[in-house]
């Protein structure tokens, strides 16, 4: 898992001279292969290393498709990440929740911000900002979310999934 990936982060750096990074890769493997002259032993002082914030998902992450969140869980686990924050697909759950306290799908498309903006919706920012969401959005972002948290735990990861923060749709009132 994490230990592995970050074990070979560290032999690529210091062994071949090589990166993986967001600028860019350098995987010039030297030939012959370096063989290290003595065992290496590197540990963290920390039990979780977190990554991401709320807005970070709202810049271009938002648009990231499969490919582009492998690599980035992928770049996670070399540099040792154990515990990402995991919001891609709440909206979905959210609506599905509201509907069954009987907020229509009317009220809680008017309520979900545009994707760009769902982090500041998630924070209690805004509503209804560049929306709404069209159900395919939806649908896709769960699919999707479910492929990251499948990835990240498949090099034990924790993803951080998040909390109810208490910011609901008007219609809720009535309901």
């Amino acid at each position: 898992g994490i230990a592995l990936a970050s074990a070979l982060k560290h032999y690529l750096a210091n062994f071949c001279n090589c990166s993986v990074s967001w600028f860019g890769d350098n995987l010039q493997i030297p030939a012959p292969t370096p063989i290290p002259a003595k065992v290496t032993r590197v540990v963290t002082p920390y039990k979780y290393r977190y990554y991401f914030n709320t807005c970070t998902f709202g810049y271009s992450m938002v648009w990231w498709d499969w490919a582009r969140w492998e690599r980035e869980i992928d770049w996670m686990a070399l540099n040792g990440i154990n515990a990402p924050l995991a919001f891609t697909g709440q909206e979905q759950v959210w609506a599905q929740t509201y509907k069954a306290f009987g907020v229509t799908d009317q009220e809680v498309l008017q309520w979900l911000t545009g994707p760009a903006f769902l982090p500041w919706q998630r924070m209690g920012n805004v509503d209804g900002w560049a929306g709404p969401l069209p159900d395919s959005w939806l649908s896709g972002q769960v699919i999707l979310q479910q492929k990251i948290l499948a990835r990240e735990r498949s090099f034990g990861m924790r993803p951080i999934l998040p909390a109810f923060a208490g910011h609901v749709p008007a219609g809720l009132q009535r309901a």
